[in-house]
């Protein structure tokens, strides 16, 4: 049953009080190996916001935490109806407000495999936001990440490391904007939190494209320390926590790169109901986002503006001969 009080019920167009339909269902990905890959990369556009992280990180909570907030603030969010073909994405197209009303069925359901979502705001496309398993960003199991050498060799099979999907994304003439998601003592020892370091470093230097790209480094469960002040969350409290957890190299390779740091909390479980975090965590996400991609965007169009003066000024030159 969905909680009367939960602080999502009576939001535009999300469910009123009543049956779950979802319980106890599994809503990932059909895996029969007889079917073809239901994900389909043409659907993603550009600008592209890519959640990458490993399981457990809490991508799902802060995709739905962040959507909430968009809806709320006057944006339109829709699951993207061509990206996935199987009957379990259907269904959850069809009742994508049952997960913004109640963020635990995503556990129970395991939403949090494959989803894209289109971001407008009065009509217009602003961008798509990508969440996949996972595994296919780091498994644990298998944490053994390439080293730069071997990412920048161009017959390294990256299908070691990534799913097919995630492959051709990375090597698309898309913008893109990865969020990658941190937390306190995230996975089980230092060694696993190095390779995972590494597995990003190594995506940075290969696939990262300066002028084109962006990144945010996102510090989850922020409210789990002890970083705030007055109220306010103390950046360098949250930039030592990083550095103690292992990153400390990343930090060094990446100092070039102008990779942009949210500390984020999407709210907590109270006795079995949700409580959603302050606006001001996903605002400020929000808004690097829009930050980042306006900024691109702007730098693309004067670039295109220039080879357009160029091209025309060639061409009066030849005329003029």
């Amino acid at each position: 049953m969905l909680d009367e009080n939960n602080p999502f019920n009576g939001l535009d167009g999300n469910p009123s009080a009543g049956k779950n339909p979802f319980e106890g269902k599994d809503l990932s990905i059909d895996k029969n190996p007889t079917s073809k890959n239901p994900i389909k990369v043409e659907a993603m556009r550009s600008p592209l916001v890519i959640l990458y992280g490993p399981r457990e990180v809490g991508k799902t909570m802060v995709l739905l935490r962040t959507v909430q907030y968009l809806k709320k603030i006057g944006y339109t969010v829709n699951l993207d109806e061509g990206f996935r073909s199987d009957a379990a994405y259907k269904t959850i197209i069809k009742q994508f407000d049952y997960f913004l009303a109640d963020p635990r069925i995503a556990e129970r359901t395991k939403l949090n495999e494959s989803l894209l979502l289109n971001v407008t705001f009065q009509g217009e496309f602003q961008f798509q936001i990508l969440e996949d398993s996972g595994e296919h960003f780091f498994d644990p199991n298998k944490y053994a990440a390439p080293t730069d050498n071997q990412f920048q060799e161009e017959n390294i099979d990256l299908l070691n490391y990534y799913p097919a999907h995630l492959v051709k994304l990375f090597k698309e003439n898309k913008q893109k904007l990865f969020v990658f998601f941190f937390h306190k003592d995230m996975m089980s020892s230092a060694n696993m939190r190095e390779n995972y370091a590494a597995k990003i470093n190594a995506v940075l230097n290969k696939y990262v494209m300066a002028g084109r790209d962006s990144t945010i480094f996102l510090y989850n469960k922020i409210d789990k320390l002890p970083v705030f002040d007055g109220g306010r969350v103390r950046i360098d409290q949250v930039h030592n926590y990083f550095q103690s957890d292992s990153y400390t190299a990343l930090m060094a390779a990446t100092a070039d790169k102008k990779n942009r740091f949210v500390p984020f909390s999407a709210g907590e479980f109270v006795d079995g109901q949700y409580l959603p975090s302050d606006d001001v965590y996903p605002k400020a996400l929000v808004e690097v986002i829009q930050e980042s991609i306006k900024g691109k965007s702007n730098k693309g169009f004067m670039l295109a503006l220039l080879a357009a003066g160029v091209a025309i000024i060639v061409i009066l030159i030849l005329l003029l001969q």
